[in-house]
C-alpha cells in the first residue's frame, strides 16, 4: 500500500532551529539599546540617520521652542534728512541671562514698509553671549532698531 499524500507529523531538527531563530529575532531587539526611550551617539553608525528617520520622532518643534527665550533691546535712531543717502548707523545689543547660551539672533526695525532703512550686520558673539545689530535710516523719522538674542537654558 503507498503513503502517497501523507505527511509525516513528526517534528524533525529543521524545524526546532527555525523556531529558536526566529525566537532569537523577535527577542534580540529588545535588548539593542540599553536605557529606556533613548539613543545615544554610540547606538548609531556616522551618516546612518536621515531627516526621513526623525519627522515621526516624539519630540515636537513646540516643545523644543518652549526652552528658547528671546532677550530684546532696542534704540531709537534718528532719520536725518529724508532719502538724501546720508544714513545714521547706530547699534544695538541684546544680552542672555546669567545661566543662558546664546543659540541664535536676529534685528529688525519698528518701520512702515519702503522706507530708507537697513540692517547692516547682526553680529553673534558666543563668548559674551550677545547678539549686535547694525542699522541705518534715512526717513526723516525716528525709527527703533531691535537686536533679538535667542537664548536656551544652559
Amino acid at each position: 500500500m503507498a503513503t502517497e499524500g501523507r505527511r509525516s507529523k513528526r517534528i524533525t531538527p529543521a524545524t526546532v532551529l527555525s523556531g529558536v531563530a526566529l525566537f532569537v529575532a523577535l527577542s534580540g531587539a529588545a535588548v539593542a539599546l540599553p536605557g529606556q526611550n533613548t539613543v545615544n551617539s554610540g547606538d548609531i553608525i556616522d551618516q546612518s540617520v536621515k531627516a526621513r528617520d526623525l519627522k515621526t520622532a516624539s519630540v515636537k518643534a513646540d516643545e523644543i521652542s518652549d526652552g528658547i527665550q528671546p532677550r530684546s533691546n532696542s534704540v531709537v535712531v534718528n532719520g536725518g534728512i529724508n532719502e538724501n543717502g546720508a544714513y545714521t548707523v547706530e547699534q544695538v545689543t541684546a544680552s542672555c541671562q546669567p545661566g543662558e547660551e546664546l543659540i541664535s539672533g536676529s534685528g529688525h526695525w519698528t518701520n512702515n514698509a519702503n522706507e530708507e532703512l537697513f540692517l547692516q550686520e547682526v553680529v553673534l558673539n558666543h563668548a559674551t553671549e550677545q547678539v549686535t545689530v547694525r542699522g541705518g535710516n534715512d526717513t526723516d523719522n525716528n525709527r527703533t532698531l531691535h537686536a533679538v538674542a535667542h537664548c536656551i537654558q544652559a
